[in-house]
């Protein structure tokens, strides 16, 4: 599966990129761009687990393409720029997008799941905005690329994490025997997507107003959200934790 192979190499990276984005900074600040710090965070780390989450084809040429495509991207991102590395860049993206959005788009049965594939053509085009930048149209269109992104990765987290969050404690609380009090959450899904996406839009355009406003109003309707979840009982389960704690770190991380 994808995952066995995506999810260690972004927490290598992660592990590695951190030490060296401290070292290259304090020591060679000409070696790589202002920008790439945020660009492999979101583009390097965060689209790796979630290639890894979203990729269900299970044949070698897929799990191998995503794997040697991730890392001449990383490359890439490392280089002074260039056609070429923007080829490579933007190789791993585009592979994402040919190995995940026509599963998800066949697979959608309701509405709010055809968000998914549409998000990740959107984080797809950021990237290759970020590339553009690099390659010719300077660090400001990098810099914007980049917050777009962050608005598309925290929308993906808001409806991929919810659900997952959502179906962990749901069946916690059943084994103990507890009614369900978190029926009927799907009709969040399409208001969060219009809010966050509506941010990414002003983001754009540099409406950073606008756009944190939206923002705003996600936070207080993710909260809204998760309340019938019943995340007390996740205090007796060290497993659900990680989950709870970083969903609902999600609302003061909105702005």
């Amino acid at each position: 599966m994808p995952f066995q192979l995506l999810f260690p190499l972004a927490s290598l990276f992660a592990v590695a990129a951190v030490p060296l984005w401290l070292v290259l900074r304090l020591r060679y600040p000409a070696a790589v761009s202002a920008t790439w710090h945020g660009h492999e965070m979101l583009f390097g780390f965060a689209l790796a687990v979630i290639a890894g989450f979203l990729a269900t084809r299970k044949t070698p040429a897929v799990v191998w393409t995503l794997a040697v495509t991730w890392l001449a991207a990383r490359l890439a991102a490392a280089s002074g720029g260039g056609a070429m590395a923007m080829i490579a860049g933007i190789s791993f993206p585009v592979a994402v997008l040919i190995v995940t959005v026509p599963p998800l788009f066949k697979a959608a049965k309701r509405r709010e799941n055809r968000i998914l594939p549409v998000l990740l053509s959107a984080l797809v085009s950021a990237d290759i905005a970020w590339w553009l930048g690099m390659a010719w149209f300077g660090p400001r269109l990098q810099t914007g690329a980049l917050l777009v992104a962050i608005d598309l990765v925290a929308l993906l987290l808001l409806l991929i994490g919810g659900r997952a969050l959502r179906a962990a404690v749901g069946g916690h609380v059943e084994r103990r025997g507890i009614a369900r009090h978190d029926r009927g959450q799907r009709r969040y899904e399409l208001p969060l997507a219009v809010m966050v996406g509506g941010a990414a839009v002003f983001d754009t355009f540099a409406l950073e107003h606008l756009a944190g406003a939206l923002c705003i109003g996600a936070a207080m309707l993710t909260l809204v959200r998760v309340m019938p979840w019943q995340l007390q009982y996740t205090l007796l389960q060290p497993s659900l934790w990680p989950l709870a704690l970083g969903y609902l770190w999600l609302v003061p991380g909105h702005r």
